[in-house]
């Protein structure tokens, strides 16, 4: 069990739990299997973790329900989150929900309520980009280009693709009115196929470029919102097994 423990707190989470199933071969203790539920947790094996925390009668069932709760969560089974256990984080773990689109609306200060005051910056941070609006329209993006071409690119910050567009199109446009003006008709229209093709395209990837912008500050926010979880362990409470 010693060994166990040792292996535990220096993360070798597979050996420890090898060594303490090796204990309860001979010996019963309870907190022993809150350490093996923990230790698979800890190495995302979340059904393994919820079959051991789920057995009757084990120590610490706040923080064996505050895993269950992280598990859900990581698992997007944000319904199944509980918050009517006493001392978990069921109530942390659905606002943080909120900022993923899930369900209730709440007020600032109903949403910081739960949270320690020491997390309250960074919260607001999460909770004012949320409710702002950073979303890019399409529409909007392509109107703009089929008015100037590039234009949609400026907006969506594609500046040098902006700026490609504009001077292709631009150049096309020219070098067609230049040969219809001359005379040389052929090449007029041909010039003017590549222009018109150049237009519908800077049009087209002026939309899909907005849509990419959206997908992109959407998982940028997600991956600013699962990175604050990750840095306080899904506000599961801590039991200090390594002292």
């Amino acid at each position: 069990m010693k060994f166990g423990d040792q292996l535990y707190c220096e993360k070798d989470y597979l050996r420890a739990i090898d060594e303490y199933n090796g204990y309860l071969n001979f010996f019963s203790n309870e907190t022993l299997f809150v350490k093996i539920g923990l230790a698979y947790y800890e190495m995302k094996h979340f059904e393994q973790a919820f079959q051991i925390l789920s057995k009757e009668n084990l120590p610490f069932k706040n923080v064996n329900a505050s895993v269950f709760n992280a598990i859900n969560f990581q698992k997007e089974k944000y319904a199944d989150i509980n918050q009517k256990s006493v001392g978990d984080n069921g109530s942390e773990l659905l606002r943080i929900a909120s900022l993923k689109g899930y369900e209730k609306y709440y007020d600032k200060n109903e949403f910081l309520s739960p949270f320690n005051e020491s997390l309250h910056p960074e919260l607001e941070k999460l909770f004012d980009y949320k409710n702002e609006d950073h979303q890019k329209s399409p529409f909007l993006s392509g109107a703009l280009s089929a008015v100037i071409p590039g234009a949609g690119k400026f907006y969506t910050g594609e500046i040098s693709d902006g700026i490609t567009a504009l001077l292709l199109t631009g150049i096309l446009s020219y070098l067609a009115y230049d040969n219809f003006d001359a005379g040389h008709n052929t090449r007029a229209w041909i010039f003017t196929g590549l222009a018109a093709y150049f237009y519908a395209g800077n049009i087209y990837g002026s939309i899909v470029s907005a849509e990419k912008y959206n997908v992109r500050i959407k998982n940028d926010f997600e991956m600013s919102i699962n990175l604050f979880l990750e840095e306080n362990n899904y506000f599961i409470p801590h039991i200090n097994f390594c002292k």
